[in-house]
């Protein structure tokens, strides 16, 4: 009676209270639907399309069971559910009454159920043809799972060129991996059993498979000097048929069945520039405002770089110095960036000119000898012990810092600032508390 009796929207009960065929259960049928009931469930609610939905798949008798809810409503004011004790199904108007269990619904709970990206469901859970997985569409997207491989979510335009390729009848099987983001956070992909599929805005999406993959992938995948994939692996010209590449942002990766796979970079031309500095915190002199002023400059392996001077500057808390200085322009290549920040007293603003030119060029030279792929630490080392000397003629020492920046990485915050990406852009604070502290700004840019 908790819900009108026959004046509710049930109306009168159709038949007595029987039992289930288990033994257990216990329902009355209604005009409006039915109630059903164990001990472990309690009595709840069932009508409408999701009661015409359990009852098309054998009421308690199926992978569901019984219910273990009232139809409720969703959060949003338009869907509907019942919990059950195998699984749910959900409606909307638009999408009809559909079925959701096992790691799959897990995984859409894990979500935020019909809160998330993907929205309610579209389709049962169905099988695939080849007997092993199941899959649920969404509004915004798939949920596919193997024994094997798990629960996995795939959406956007992404799932558009797996779908594109036969979904998990193509070449790349099942997705082994959610829908993720790569570190630059603007790269998406998802990776499958038979290789991957990489999107951004400026790109697309592409799949890399096989052993242009690896290649890819000892690179650094998209951190490296490649970059992202700008086409699908595609027949190489003149091979007959035989060999495969990819074009990346940054190069192309080469496959033959005797010479295996061929990385081929494109020369990327960048420029490094300091754009300008903030005061975060006054030094604790009484003196009124301070006078900073700093050495910047690259130590490179290519063509020496001419380093900047400030010259001496009057600044209070919270003051903002803007410069357009560029510190290198060439090849992309390993450098290593120096700045040493003085508090002007009595000395010399350029007592140490020539002093900081000579370590610059010290890093040149030690640049120019190395024999390894990577920049030895020592060498960075000994570009701080070097920097950390200019110290005394009359001035404070507020900081320094001497700091290799990667040719990949100089290549990947060009193509960032390319495509608009503010996180080109990167800041080093230097200072101490009694000395003031500064944020200098810098950005790299592809020329």
């Amino acid at each position: 009676m908790s819900i009108g009796g026959n004046s509710s929207f049930l109306g009168a009960p159709q038949t007595d209270e029987l039992g289930c065929p288990d033994g257990v259960g216990r329902f009355n049928h209604f005009q409006g639907g039915s109630i059903y009931w164990t001990p472990a469930t309690g009595a709840q609610l069932i009508y409408g399309d999701i009661r015409e939905k359990w009852a098309s798949m054998g009421w308690e008798t199926s992978l569901l069971g019984y219910p273990v809810t009232d139809e409720l409503g969703c959060p949003d004011g338009v869907g509907r559910f019942n919990h059950f004790q195998g699984g749910s199904i959900y409606w909307t108007p638009n999408t009809g009454a559909q079925l959701i269990y096992g790691s799959i619904r897990e995984k859409w709970s894990s979500l935020g159920w019909e809160t998330s990206l993907l929205g309610y469901p579209v389709t049962d859970e169905l099988g695939c043809p080849d007997g092993v997985g199941r899959f649920n569409h969404f509004q915004g997207g798939s949920i596919y799972w193997t024994p094997n491989t798990g629960a996995q979510l795939i959406y956007g335009s992404i799932r558009e060129k797996w779908s594109s390729l036969g979904w998990e009848t193509s070449f790349l099987g099942y997705p082994v991996t959610d829908e993720l983001g790569c570190p630059d956070g603007v790269g998406r992909f998802n990776h499958f059993q038979g290789g991957s599929i990489y999107w951004t805005p400026n790109t697309g999406a592409h799949f890399v498979i096989g052993l242009i993959r690896d290649a890819w992938a000892s690179q650094g995948w998209e951190t490296g000097s490649l970059g992202y994939p700008r086409t699908d692996e595609l027949v190489t010209e003149g091979t007959n048929g035989q060999g495969r590449h990819s074009i990346f942002e940054g190069g192309e990766v080469y496959w033959t069945p005797a010479g295996g796979a061929k990385v081929k970079l494109y020369q990327t031309n960048v420029e490094i520039w300091f754009s300008g500095f903030r005061c975060l915190d006054e030094s604790n002199e009484w003196s009124g405002s301070d006078e900073p002023y700093m050495f910047l400059g690259v130590s490179t392996s290519g063509q020496a770089q001419t380093p900047h001077e400030t010259g001496v500057i009057s600044v209070d808390k919270g003051t903002v110095i803007r410069s357009a200085t560029r510190l290198y322009s060439g090849v992309a290549a390993d450098v290593i960036l120096a700045v040493v920040i003085r508090e002007n007293d009595e000395g010399d603003p350029h007592a140490f000119s020539g002093t900081f030119r000579s370590i610059l060029e010290l890093g040149n030279t030690a640049l120019k000898l190395k024999t390894g792929a990577s920049v030895p630490s020592d060498v960075v080392k000994l570009i701080s012990n070097k920097l950390s000397e200019l110290v005394g003629a009359g001035d404070d020492d507020v900081g320094r810092r001497a700091e290799l920046l990667t040719k990949d990485n100089l290549i990947r915050m060009a193509r960032q600032a390319e495509s608009g990406d503010p996180v080109a852009d990167f800041t080093w604070d230097l200072g101490t508390n009694s000395e003031g502290i500064y944020r200098l700004y810098f950005f790299v840019r592809k020329v």
